[in-house]
């Protein structure tokens, strides 16, 4: 539920913001901890694999990506370098799509933390 809210704005008119819920928010944060905490920290991946980053909270960029290189997860597995938050006005979509991800496709969307993702 929480995926499709946050990609059916996809090929409306760029900008739009996605209104999460609170306790949307609150879940995806409970849910991928557990997810997180399981990886090691050094991860070893097999090919094919898109590698990406640096979308600071660029929302529409990032759909756009993910479109372009023939589907996000898991029609292709993704490594992203960080850099997810920060500049963009839809940070907060941003991170919430790739955690969704993390939680719905595991394997297929690794996420590498960036400077942005600090304290």
């Amino acid at each position: 539920m929480i995926l499709f809210q946050l990609l059916e704005v996809q090929h409306g008119k760029l900008g739009v913001y996605v209104n999460l819920h609170e306790r949307a928010i609150r879940w995806l944060i409970k849910e991928s901890q557990e997810i997180f905490k399981k990886e090691p920290s050094l991860v070893e991946l097999e090919g094919p694999i898109k590698v990406t980053g640096d979308f600071h909270g660029q929302y529409y960029d990032m759909l756009r990506l993910f479109e372009l290189s023939g589907g996000g997860p898991p029609k292709n597995k993704f490594l992203l370098i960080g850099d997810f938050v920060d500049r963009g006005k839809q940070s907060i979509e941003s991170i919430c799509l790739l955690i969704a991800y993390k939680i719905k496709y595991p394997t297929m969307i690794h996420l590498l933390r960036g400077n942005h993702e600090c304290n």
